[in-house]
């Protein structure tokens, strides 16, 4: 190989990954702002406006100048959010019940319901008495010198008993709010109300059930995977929960189609039940096997087996 030939190669590699490191950068940035402003306009019913200043730009500091080259568009004729950012773009739909699904692989039906009302307009009244708890409330929505804090709720629980709740405008105790990694607790609990009903068990080998689903995509799976592994985040899946571009997780979030085989699709790391490691590919996973239990479609089974249950709680 000619001194030149080298010369080019060694010039051209980094170049090469630079330019495709930056592709999937800016995969992240479309892929984030679509579908954040299509929940909080469509589903949320929030004001375009507000989630750009406190939750997009929030989010996209670290793009500094370049901020002014995030583009961002709402279409409510067609219930849709566009996001683009220097030669990159990406939509979301909004489908209803089941939320915004990002760059859709297929046409999304219009929902048949328009987007809920917005209720309230936040709660920053003091409590009575409550001298220490309202300075915490205070604390919790004061924004820190370097910002990008944004606390939009907080509940405080003593016991069993709801002793404070505060909201930032508009929010307000009936309006939805992303539960991010917190709903990995109530997928755990979904998950244990199949398993009490006989619809899944925790110990049965998951690799066939993926099979079947997608040929080939269980080919590398340890044949003792079980449910509880996912649950318990020991499924020794080689999945990295770390956010840069190109990484498993925004892998996973902004360019597979189907999220939930990503982890799979990784093969193992370590055999099932030997490692913990923090992993949303797992609780995606575990999502979707909790998906195929079901008799209908999982937003109505939240809705008659979970969420009318906790309404009727709350009112007895």
């Amino acid at each position: 190989m000619s001194r030149v030939l080298l010369g080019l190669l060694v010039l051209l590699i980094p170049l090469a990954w630079g330019i495709r490191w930056t592709g999937q950068a800016f995969e992240v940035v479309t892929g984030y702002s679509a579908k954040q402003l299509c929940s909080g306009v469509f589903v949320a019913n929030l004001e375009p406006d507000f989630i750009i200043e406190n939750d997009i730009h929030l989010s996209m500091g670290m793009l500094g100048p370049l901020l002014t080259q995030l583009e961002l568009e709402v279409d409510r004729e067609h219930s849709r959010t566009r996001a683009g950012f220097i030669g990159t773009s990406a939509e979301a739909v909004w489908a209803g019940q089941e939320g915004c699904v990002l760059n859709p692989v297929a046409p999304i039906p219009a929902p048949s319901q328009p987007a809920a009302a917005r209720f309230g307009t936040g709660w920053p009244f003091p409590l009575e008495g409550e001298p220490a708890l309202n300075a915490v409330l205070d604390e919790a929505f004061a924004e820190p010198a370097e910002g990008q804090r944004g606390t939009l709720a907080v509940l405080v629980l003593r016991g069993n008993e709801l002793v404070a709740e505060r909201y930032a405008r508009p929010q307000g105790v009936s309006l939805p709010l992303q539960g991010w990694s917190m709903n990995k607790s109530l997928m755990s609990t979904w998950i244990g109300m199949q398993v009490q009903a006989g619809r899944l068990d925790l110990q049965s080998p998951i690799a066939p059930l993926i099979e079947r689903a997608r040929p080939g995509l269980a080919a590398d799976l340890h044949p003792a995977l079980n449910l509880g592994h996912l649950l318990h985040m020991e499924s020794g899946l080689d999945f990295e929960e770390t956010y840069f571009p190109g990484d498993d997780a925004t892998r996973m979030l902004y360019r597979s189609p189907a999220m939930w085989t990503v982890a799979p699709g990784n093969g193992h790391r370590f055999p099932p039940g030997e490692h913990f490691s923090y992993s949303s590919g797992d609780t995606n996973l575990a999502s979707w096997i909790w998906q195929q239990s079901l008799d209908q479609p999982y937003d109505e089974w939240l809705r008659e087996r979970f969420s009318a249950e906790l309404a009727l709680a709350r009112l007895t």
